[in-house]
């Protein structure tokens, strides 16, 4: 049998996040005869990393801040490199893909991938550091064998960036069907819990704390809905979406959506918590290709999403698309699906599914995965 290509991936963070669920998906679903994977986590090991552990996947930490130099970090990377002999050296996020590109290049010949997932960013809502990082991927990205974009939105706009790439794929994300499947009981159960009535109106959003995520958009679309829906109820879960955010708890209250919304913080029984909602919002304005919708699809839960990244393509015609920062324009499109009857929302969930199961099922997106790695050794 032929020696498996051996894949090292370095990322920013293994916090919940799009880009981590997505590489902790990949290390359980690989073809463990073909690859042997290792991961190297900048800083510390957050909850992902357990999940990729548990796939038999050996996980290290560098323990960087971002915000601070630590040579040591990058020469005991520069040692695992060595060690462990890597073919692909595929690296997460800007950070991940600028320490990827000079590790890689001083300690192995291995061939280096990047991935990139952003589809807009707005540099005034991060530190310079991150800033100065991105335009430095750009003025770099010649020299990686391959970048991947988990979105064709998010290749266009790299490619905007100054991103002159020798490859630049697309290979968007996955989901495990078999998980991510509804289940009536389940929800009920998730319901019962918060003290939210059967028939009342559930609106979810899985996102972390993060300035993209418009979590102020949402809330306020949510206070508009109040007047057709008095008993709207609006689940959020994230990292930091928790009544200890002051800042998002102040727009609660500025709102008096004490009652109407509950902020949940990080959650890992995603599917049940979508088998409570009638609709799942994404009031995000930079993506490339929301896992969260995705997730709400393949449960058979519709969506109400601005129009970024490549949500149009993913949603089709399962959901509703609206401009983005547009609390009207987002409560409207809720209100529609919410005034919809039983029949058509159940119809709708289920096309969302089979959307899911045609496009975008994790055994698809991982044989897309396998074929580019082979193709970046042989």
């Amino acid at each position: 049998m032929p020696e498996p290509i051996r894949l090292l991936h370095i990322i920013t963070t293994t916090d919940t996040g799009g880009a981590e669920a997505m590489l902790a998906k990949l290390c359980k679903s690989l073809d463990k005869d073909k690859f042997a994977c290792r991961v190297v986590s900048m800083v510390h090991a957050g909850p992902i990393a357990k999940d990729i552990a548990e796939s038999g996947v050996q996980v290290d930490s560098l323990e960087l801040d971002l915000g601070r130099p630590k040579p040591g970090a990058f020469f005991r990377l520069v040692q695992i490199i060595r060690k462990f002999k890597p073919h692909v050296v595929q690296s997460w996020l800007y950070h991940a893909d600028f320490l990827n590109l000079f590790a890689s290049r001083l300690s192995s010949r291995a061939r280096i991938a990047w991935n990139v997932r952003n589809s807009n960013i707005d540099f005034s809502q991060y530190n310079r550091l991150t800033e100065w990082v991105v335009k430095s991927c750009a003025l770099l990205s010649r020299f990686p064998d391959a970048v991947i974009a988990n979105s064709y939105c998010g290749r266009d706009l790299h490619l905007k960036m100054g991103y002159k790439c020798k490859r630049f794929e697309v290979i968007p994300n996955g989901f495990d069907l078999e998980r991510f499947s509804r289940n009536e009981a389940a929800g009920a159960k998730i319901r019962g819990e918060l003290g939210i009535g059967a028939a009342d109106p559930v609106l979810v959003m899985f996102a972390r704390q993060d300035p993209m995520k418009d979590h102020a958009t949402l809330l306020k679309a949510t206070d508009l809905l109040r007047r057709d829906f008095p008993e709207i109820r609006l689940i959020l879960c994230g990292d930091r979406v928790d009544p200890g955010n002051a800042a998002l708890y102040g727009i609660v209250n500025e709102l008096g959506l004490e009652k109407n919304a509950f902020l949940l913080g990080r959650r890992r029984d995603v599917p049940e918590i979508l088998s409570a909602a009638d609709v799942s919002v994404l009031s995000s304005y930079g993506e490339g290709f929301p896992n969260v919708v995705g997730e709400a699809m393949a449960c058979q839960v519709p969506v109400a999403a601005n129009n970024v990244g490549d949500t149009v393509q993913v949603i089709g015609p399962t959901g509703r698309i609206v401009p983005n920062e547009d609390a009207a324009a987002l409560a409207g499109a809720i209100k529609e699906i919410l005034s919809l009857s039983v029949q058509e929302k159940q119809e709708l969930g289920l096309a969302a599914r089979r959307r899911i199961e045609e496009l975008y099922s994790l055994e698809a997106i991982v044989k897309q995965y396998e074929d580019f790695y082979t193709s970046l050794v042989i």
